[in-house]
């Protein structure tokens, strides 16, 4: 089976998480693991003996086995729970990496509340993640999915992100693919080159007997509006799910992820789907 974690703490919010990812597992044939991070500076832990440690611990894993109870009450899925004792992003790598985990869906919001940037924990899990991660910010629960926004940058090296396409397909079947592309330029050469370039990558896919549909959105001022203009073409055309790809490099947290993609996560009306290559 394949095996959907969600990091969660004990709130409204967390409950969003565990719906979007109870739909992923039905979806994928999945079992969901529930894990919360207990992270105890050190100056507060000096304050504690080992014995009242372990009792909030056992009381934490309480509340877990309480949740799960709950939603076995609804879900026909095999769950487990962990409570962990560490940093919040290390236990969520750990754990991926012990478990075998194929999907991480994680809030993006900084300690589960409504703000407008990408929590510090979620920051480093999308950067260092083993597993195709789903973040969501805000009210973004979808009660589908069915149509995926690939944003592509036709400068940049695009055959592996298409890779990713094909197998993240074979796990989830009977979707449609939108490949979109923004353009700065109006030079009428450019444009020609990158439909041309876009429609071998339309047919690659179409091969596969993938549903692939195309666009270039032209007459964008600058690379500032990127994020908007395909944030737009995803609203109105009924986007579920963006797709990004990261990078591994250890760059400054502010850039591994790029403008346009940190800027496509920060919204609060899209899941956003990232994978490490």
């Amino acid at each position: 089976m394949s095996k959907v974690l969600v990091p969660i703490g004990f709130s409204e919010y967390s409950d969003q998480l565990i719906k979007y990812a109870c739909d992923l597992c039905k979806k994928v044939d999945g079992e969901l693991h529930l894990i919360h991070g207990l992270e105890i500076p050190f100056v507060i832990k000096s304050m504690y003996s080992e014995d009242e440690i372990i009792r909030i611990i056992s009381s934490l894993e309480e509340k877990m086995e309480t949740k799960k109870a709950e939603l076995l009450k609804d879900h026909n899925l095999t769950i487990h729970t962990s409570v962990i004792l560490g940093r919040v992003y290390e236990s969520i790598l750990n754990y991926q990496k012990e478990h075998g985990i194929e999907w991480l869906v994680i809030g993006a919001n900084g300690s589960e509340s409504q703000q407008d940037f990408i929590g510090a924990n979620t920051l480093r899990v999308l950067r260092e993640s083993y597993s195709s991660t789903i973040s969501l910010k805000g009210d973004c629960l979808k009660d589908r999915l069915t149509n995926v926004i690939v944003p592509l940058d036709l400068t940049n090296e695009v055959n592996e992100k298409l890779r990713q396409v094909q197998n993240f397909n074979k796990k989830i079947q009977g979707l449609t693919y939108r490949l979109v592309c923004v353009s700065t330029s109006r030079d009428e050469f450019v444009i020609n080159r990158m439909t041309r370039h876009l429609g071998h990558l339309k047919s690659a896919l179409a091969e596969d007997g993938i549903k692939v549909s195309s666009e270039i959105i032209t007459g964008v001022q600058s690379k500032l509006d990127v994020p908007n203009t395909i944030l737009d073409y995803t609203r109105k055309v009924k986007g579920d799910l963006i797709f990004i790809m990261t990078q591994k490099e250890q760059t400054p947290v502010q850039y591994f992820l790029g403008s346009v993609a940190q800027q496509l996560i920060n919204q609060d009306s899209v899941p956003v789907l990232s994978i490490t290559p």
